[in-house]
């Protein structure tokens, strides 16, 4: 995953968010037709599965003229339960993940006016972090089936 919202501004132009995270993570789908030889794709990346993943990235979150900035570590487990829809054309996922997330040395700043520098206090930082849920989600899916030669 590669998530890239970048800089949202409300029109009185006190709120800031930036944010730049690259995610990876490793699936174990549960049942017979995710076993190897198994040649039926019509059920594949269906039912339960779940994930270790991990991710890093970068953050500059600013409200009210004051903010913080820096680089942020996510890692946790993921569970994935998937369901066909339209005739097995797409798939409906619903996911959640329990992990933590963590930043040391996050810089707080204060802005002075709009447009205006982030301005720093020389040695202040600020660890953060966070134990629980970090992923809720509901998708829908297309899956692409590619034939075999051998089909």
């Amino acid at each position: 995953d590669y998530y890239y919202p970048w800089q949202i501004r409300k029109s009185d132009h006190k709120n800031c968010f930036q944010l730049a995270f690259v995610s990876a993570e490793a699936r174990y789908w549960f049942g017979k037709q995710h076993t190897a030889g198994n040649d039926n794709r019509k059920h594949r990346l269906l039912g339960h599965s779940v994930a270790a993943y991990g991710a890093w990235g970068y953050f500059d979150f600013e409200h009210n003229w004051h903010g913080y900035q820096g680089h942020g570590w996510s890692a946790g487990l993921d569970y994935v339960y998937a369901k066909p829809i339209f005739r097995g054309r797409l798939h409906l996922e619903f996911q959640l993940a329990l992990g933590a997330i963590w930043s040391n040395g996050m810089q707080p700043y204060d802005v002075k006016h709009h447009g205006g520098d982030g301005i720093r206090e020389k040695n202040r930082k600020k660890n953060w972090s966070y134990v629980g849920p970090t992923k809720l989600g509901v998708s829908i899916v297309l899956p692409i089936n590619l034939k075999s030669k051998h089909q």
